[in-house]
């Protein structure tokens, strides 16, 4: 989050400064993290907007993967045409 979350507007700089930084020890605390063990025909879903996600290694050459974003009660139209082939090339 730090490189995302500078201020909370509208709340004391002291603060703000303070929930930032416990917000951010959970984000790195272990008993709130997920971690997906892959298995073949496995299929995962979140939600942008409320968690905070990231890839892990992954093997491109050895295992195919298909990534399709859908937006539902989008208001704005997304801008995300760019498509990675499996190897890992745009």
């Amino acid at each position: 989050m730090g490189a995302h979350l500078a201020k909370i507007e509208g709340v004391p700089e002291n603060t703000g400064k303070a929930l930032i930084q416990q917000l951010t020890e959970n984000t790195e605390n272990p008993s709130y993290i997920y971690r997906h063990h892959w298995q073949v025909h496995d299929v995962v879903v979140w939600d942008n907007l409320s968690v905070m996600h990231r890839a892990t290694p992954f093997e491109n050459q050895k295992y195919g993967r298909t990534m399709i974003r859908t937006a539902i009660g989008c208001r704005e139209k997304l801008h995300f045409d760019t498509v990675i082939g499996t190897d890992g090339n745009l």
